[in-house]
């Protein structure tokens, strides 16, 4: 019956049925089976080799991957002498095992396609071709030589007008870039591809990449957003590699919020760890290995990251396996320093070449660790040093990538809107662009402030930590260099001196670390009797011989978190006192009066107080005023009462003037029944 089809074993049908396995493989896998006994009672062997291949490609993307490896081996045996033929199927036989992972004779392939490309005639083959071998190079490390392979394929599909194969070539230098550690390029190249899509499977394509560089961008929750797109559109009942790529996506972008308990059970609720692939399961065990080991499950951990190190070494997914390596040092650093140390000198013995830098300083740092956990604290000295020296121009290049991806990201809505412009009436074009453009400056002044400011803290905290530890360093280096010479009776006091500027260093990095790690801890919302927390902050803060009094009038219970809100009325409790000492009579009251959508609590004292032009700036973090520099302190006290009373979506202020007093306005939401009606984005951090 099928051999009255006209044509149906001619060459450019089975090119197109091959093409079709993109979208429709089950459809293809169906007509290939019909197809396959006329192509062998043919005796035409071409006609032959292109069933195969359109059948072993079919099952491929179907997931039946054993059946679509034979499938390939014997197409690639029927094809034996045809350089083309061959060529064709080869290319398919690497998607099979660059998508498995597997590496029984992926270096052979690609040796023999790598000779047979210009054998090939058709364009889109060759553009291929040239992708798969790039692909071979990206899992060896070898990046600079697979982005001149993926530009070879882009100018042949440039020459064609070939959009399909622009768009897919564009995401996998995406991916390339973004595992080098190029972030604002890879982004680039996904905006080059959505030019080029035209089909729903060139969105998705871009759609798992931007998840992907989403999740290396730190930015989880867009990145589960995304993937959550996706996912509603798939039932899931049977998975392809796409379906499993998205969802390690997500389970690593829920580990990146905290959420373990969520990643571990996504990965174990769809068995990714025990996925036939080599490089599913690789990258499952390993991102579960190590979300046990923080959970202090350390011989599970060892086990699952020991098999998933095993996985990447079989398919010789070399990146992939110096993240391996390190995971392992990392795990067995606090119980066996001396393996730890094992696993990054079998990370050495992996690199080849100069690895990306990010690994790089983290293979110094564990080492340093592992060194000094041994004992040998010079080897541990010299490679914190050579840490310090690759890590911080690091960060200064990824502080500048941040600003280059912000800037693509509005560049290509820029893009974007104006292309939707473009395709709209023309009468309102003019109103609207005008429109954008008014919105897009508002948008890079808004972002350019933030990061100018976001710089300045950086700069800010650098000064503080310089400014503020210096002194107690020199203190301690001066008076440790002269300890044994100095005759008995001062050595006590040379002592005493080291060990109060310890303290004061002690206490200068408790006060940068509590600051700096305040958004990552999440508040625990309830009812909070603010008259027990303003007690017990003044309990905390006051000792018990201080002349300053404290009046308490009527506060109400409000919603927040407990903790969260004993460390703001302790750092306000903290600075009246301090500023108020002096005086003749001091004292601080503490009082409240019902606001729309909550109270204000007033910390009032009768200090040194300060200019009004200055109430703005006082919350600024490391900010301190001239007037108040006599005053010891790291000016991060009122920049943490910011930060917590936004957090539960209240609002603070400030007055004040020269030698009358200041005063602090806290606005917080009401618990009880008056906190029914409230917002719960106001009970919750932004």
């Amino acid at each position: 019956m099928l051999q009255s089809i006209p044509g149906s074993l001619s060459p450019q049908h089975l090119r197109t049925l091959l093409e079709r396995t993109r979208d429709r493989p089950d459809d293809v896998v169906r007509e290939a089976r019909d197809l396959l006994p006329a192509a062998r009672a043919s005796g035409n062997r071409a006609a032959l080799v292109g069933v195969l291949t359109a059948l072993g490609s079919g099952l491929l993307r179907a997931g039946a991957h054993d059946e679509a490896r034979t499938t390939l081996d014997e197409a690639l045996l029927t094809a034996s002498g045809d350089l083309e033929s061959e060529a064709v199927v080869l290319i398919q036989r690497l998607a099979l095992f660059l998508l498995l992972g597997e590496s029984s004779t992926i270096t052979e392939d690609a040796e023999r396609l790598a000779t047979s490309v210009g054998a090939l005639t058709y364009s889109r083959y060759q553009s291929m071709a040239l992708r798969l071998l790039a692909a071979t190079k990206h899992r060896s490390g070898h990046f600079d030589d697979a982005l001149s392979l993926l530009e070879r394929a882009r100018q042949i599909a440039l020459r064609h007008e070939d959009r399909n194969e622009l768009c897919i070539i564009a995401v996998n230098s995406s991916s390339l870039l973004a595992e080098s550690g190029d972030n604002p390029r890879a982004l680039t190249c996904l905006h080059e591809a959505l030019a080029y899509a035209d089909t729903p499977q060139a969105m998705t394509t871009i759609q798992t990449q931007y998840a992907c560089l989403y999740t290396a961008l730190g930015q989880f929750e867009r990145a589960i957003s995304v993937i959550d797109d996706y996912l509603d559109e798939r039932s899931l009942e049977y998975l392809l590699e796409r379906d499993k790529n998205m969802l390690l996506d997500r389970a690593d972008s829920l580990a990146g919020l905290g959420r373990r308990d969520d990643a571990i059970n996504l990965i174990l609720r769809y068995g990714l760890h025990l996925d036939s692939g080599l490089r599913i399961s690789g990258s499952a065990r390993d991102t579960l290995g190590t979300l046990y080991g923080l959970q202090g499950r350390t011989a599970e951990a060892r086990e699952l990251l020991l098999s998933g190190l095993e996985c990447f070494r079989r398919a010789e997914m070399r990146h992939a396996t110096l993240h391996a390596l390190l995971n392992l040092a990392e795990l067995e650093l606090p119980h066996d320093p001396q393996l730890s140390l094992h696993y990054t000198q079998l990370y050495d013995q992996q690199v080849n070449g100069l690895p990306p830098e990010r690994l790089q300083v983290r293979a110094l740092r564990l080492r340093s660790q592992a060194h000094a956990a041994l004992g040998d604290y010079q080897t541990a000295y010299e490679l914190g040093e050579q840490y310090h020296v690759i890590q911080e121009p690091l960060n200064r290049r990824q502080e500048q990538q941040r600003i280059e991806v912000a800037l693509a990201e509005l560049e290509h809505e820029h893009t974007q809107a104006l292309a939707r412009i473009q395709r709209d009436a023309l009468r309102d074009a003019r109103a609207e662009v005008a429109e954008l453009h008014a919105h897009l400056e508002t948008r890079v002044a808004q972002r350019t402030h933030e990061l100018q400011t976001a710089n300045e803290e950086l700069r800010a905290f650098a000064r503080s930590v310089s400014h503020y530890l210096r002194t107690p360093m020199q203190l301690i280096l001066g008076h440790a260099t002269m300890l044994g010479l100095l005759p008995p009776e001062q050595q006590a006091r040379s002592t005493d001196v080291i060990v109060e500027s310890t303290e004061r260093m002690a206490e200068v990095l408790d006060g940068l670390l509590a600051y700096a790690t305040r958004d990552a801890v999440p508040l625990e919302v309830a009812d909070v009797n603010l008259t027990d927390t303003v007690q017990s902050a003044w309990d905390d803060q006051v000792s018990a011989g201080t002349s300053v009094s404290l009046e308490v009038g009527t506060l109400p219970t409000v919603r927040g978190d407990s903790a969260a809100l004993r460390v703001v009325f302790g750092n306000l409790l903290h600075n009246a006192v301090k500023f108020t000492g002096a005086q003749h009579c001091p004292q601080v009251q503490v009082m409240a009066r019902p606001v729309p959508g909550g109270t204000e609590i007033e910390v009032r004292d009768n200090g040194v107080g300060f200019d009004p032009r200055d109430s703005t700036r006082l919350f600024g973090a490391f900010t301190r005023l001239p007037t108040v520099t006599r005053f010891e302190g790291l000016g991060l006290g009122l920049a943490d009462v910011w930060r917590i009373v936004i957090a539960h979506g209240g609002h603070v202020r400030a007055e004040g003037r020269p030698g009358v007093g200041a005063s602090f306005f806290v606005t917080l939401p009401l618990g009880g029944e008056a906190s029914a009606s409230s917002p719960e984005s106001a009970q919750t951090p932004a």
